[in-house]
């Protein structure tokens, strides 16, 4: 029961960075300066003194026995560069049949204060037990101690040479039993030699593959066990046979067709040899670049109306999100202003374009609080919105927002708006009809799929919980987890590509001069996912609401 709780605590207790606001490294340093934090103390004072249980990390580790938990590693959960370690051990075992984390801590001692992260990782190597080091080496997330994987393997190494010489092995010589009862001197041991020759790695300096998809393949010798790395992670015995013959597969991501690989080597003597490896990727036979059709809204036209009413947002660069553009978010926002106008009939005095610096959340929000409803004050109005730019789900799944230009991927509740509050928004102004159109995805990437959360986990989306309201009508540009992708030929979004092409009339399937909701989106699956599909990714256009709803009346 012990083992099977501190294997589930090493998960729940040791917590990212991203929304730390544990006390600062000064603070720390002030509380160990005044002898109030000290070595023995113990660790159930010391995360008294470190601050609240949600800003501290504890991670349980067990000893080279196997005793799950006789060891904590605590650190105050935060973003400074600066961090102090501490590690407790158990001296004590009156809460030993305890499940309560704060009662084990009872039991347990300061021993070590760390300020490096390395020599933190080289102590703790040589302490703990195996099952604690594969958790460290494989899942720990490197980056929130200020120390890369590479880093981490080569102290490993280093640890295991410590363990050598703590237990240095002897081989005794064995004498026969005498025959006769006689004084026998006993044999002096003898210290097993020290491995001098580092291993030998056998594989061509240059390898020729014809996709990015490959396997590479060698073999190491050595005179004793090694350890092998490849282009900085570590290679798993399944990769490798008793013979030291190596094949592990690897997949290119780069732009270039010509990668060096560097291969390194560690026996137990911590003798390392490394070796660069060459990989020429076969270039693809050249094709011929795929033409976009150009946007022309004025192939349609429509009936101008009145009651029509559109709220156009779109927003390529973000203030709090520098390097993480929705690249062209813009130009569909401006394209999409066009298509209000020439293909649902919306008056450009009753459309409001939001783009960039000048669509902060209080701008988005003033638009539908005051805006609207000056526009839609005597209710029953066709309101249109359209929304490009960065979407992200709540860490429950339950809630989906829109960031605005001033949004901050950390403080979503905060600093963005959400799709169940535009909608509330909306629904004040007594519609006749909704139609929301949002060129975003919710999996935290950006069309270019860069992640804008670090550490970014996958969310199971639970929107489909919430009911859209009678009257509306929802078309997402991609599902769940999905990331929605552009154009480069084209300079748009993928989805709002389609959604102007098929606004022109080419989702006007039986030709009727009328494109429903069911219609625009069947062009819209039918176009984006095959386009997404060519540049290898999933991307699949939904909508909710009524797919019999007459979306556009054109001549």
């Amino acid at each position: 029961m012990k083992k099977i709780i501190f294997i589930l605590l090493i998960s729940f207790f040791f917590n990212s960075t991203l929304n730390a606001k544990g006390i600062s490294y000064a603070k720390q340093q002030g509380l160990i300066d005044s002898g109030a934090v000290s070595i023995g103390m113990s660790c159930y004072g010391l995360i008294q003194k470190l601050g609240k249980e949600k800003d501290l990390n504890r991670l349980p580790l067990g000893n080279r026995d196997g005793k799950y938990g006789h060891y904590f590693l605590i650190e105050v959960a935060s973003k400074e560069e600066n961090k102090i370690y501490y590690l407790c051990e158990q001296k004590r075992t009156r809460y030993e049949d305890s499940d309560l984390i704060d009662n084990i801590l009872k039991d347990q001692n300061l021993i070590k204060i760390f300020y490096e992260s390395a020599n933190m990782f080289r102590y703790v190597f040589l302490v703990t037990s195996d099952g604690s080091v594969e958790y460290i080496l494989k899942r720990l997330t490197a980056s929130d101690f200020n120390i890369t994987r590479d880093e981490l393997i080569i102290i490993y190494t280093e640890s295991l040479a410590d363990r050598i010489e703590q237990s240095t092995e002897f081989v005794k010589i064995e004498e026969p039993e005498p025959t006769q009862p006689k004084p026998v001197e006993p044999a002096k041991p003898e210290l097993v030699k020290k491995d001098e020759d580092g291993p030998l790695i056998k594989i061509a300096k240059t390898i020729k593959v014809d996709s990015r998809t490959y396997n590479i393949k060698g073999k190491v010798e050595d005179k004793s066990g090694f350890y092998l790395v490849i282009d900085g992670e570590e290679v798993t015995d399944e990769y490798i046979d008793d013979d030291g013959n190596f094949s592990v597969p690897r997949l290119s991501l780069g732009q270039k067709f010509v990668e060096k690989i560097k291969i390194v080597a560690i026996d137990k003597w911590l003798n390392k040899t490394e070796k660069i490896v060459t990989i020429k990727i076969k270039r693809p036979k050249a094709t011929t670049a795929i033409s976009y059709e150009k946007l022309d809204p004025n192939k349609i036209k429509t009936k101008a109306d009145d009651n029509k009413i559109a709220i156009i947002i779109g927003i390529e660069k973000y203030e709090n999100l520098k390097g993480f553009d929705a690249t062209f978010a813009n130009r569909d926002a401006g394209a999409f202003r066009e298509y209000a106008t020439k293909a649902l009939g919306v008056k450009p005095a009753n459309i409001k374009l939001l783009t960039d610096k000048n669509a902060k959340r209080r701008d988005a929000l003033k638009v539908f609080k005051l805006w609207l409803p000056q526009f839609a004050r005597d209710g029953g109005k066709d309101i249109y919105i359209f929304f490009a730019g960065h979407g992200l789900a709540s860490d429950d799944g339950k809630d989906l927002f829109i960031l605005p230009y001033d949004g901050d991927s950390m403080m979503l509740e905060d600093t963005a708006i959400s799709r169940a509050e535009i909608i509330s928004l909306v629904e004040k102004v007594k519609p006749k009809s909704v139609t929301m159109f949002f060129d975003t995805c919710y999996s935290g990437q950006t069309r270019d799929e860069k992640s804008l959360v670090a550490s970014l986990r996958p969310i199971r989306l639970r929107v489909g919980d919430q009911t859209v309201p009678d009257k509306f009508h929802i078309f997402s540009a991609s599902t769940a987890n999905q990331t929605s992708g552009s154009i480069v030929q084209a300079k748009h979004g993928v989805f709002s590509y389609y959604l102007m092409k098929g606004l022109e009339g080419k989702a006007d399937k039986n030709k009727d001069n009328r494109i429903t909701n069911g219609e625009l989106v069947a062009f819209l699956k039918t176009n984006v996912t095959k386009e997404s599909l060519a540049h290898n990714r999933q991307q699949e256009p939904t909508l909710s609401g009524d797919p019999d709803q007459v979306l556009i009346k054109y001549r």
